[in-house]
């Protein structure tokens, strides 16, 4: 079956896309900070806790999860944004 010609499906508004290009993005940045932890762990493994590898490593993956959190952050701003939209 053919589409209709002249009806377009609907497009999502800005903070729509905005809201869904963050979600991709926290998801994204949690499954890299899943593969750091294990990092971590391989590197405490195979040289100690201390080991300028596994310190790397441990950096990593702390940057990462600011980098999530700030995006939770920022994900639960636009969300609420669009909470107050559809009350308005």
């Amino acid at each position: 079956m053919r589409p209709q010609r002249g009806i377009d499906p609907p497009r999502p508004n800005a903070s729509q896309r905005e809201r869904h290009i963050l979600e991709r993005a926290v998801h994204t940045i949690a499954e890299q900070a899943a593969k750091a932890d294990d990092l971590v762990d391989e590197a405490t493994t195979a040289g100690g806790a201390s080991h300028p590898v596994t310190v790397r490593a441990k950096m990593l993956r702390l940057e990462l999860l600011k980098v999530k959190a700030d995006l939770d952050r920022e994900f639960e701003l636009l969300r609420a944004s669009a909470v107050r939209e559809t009350d308005h």
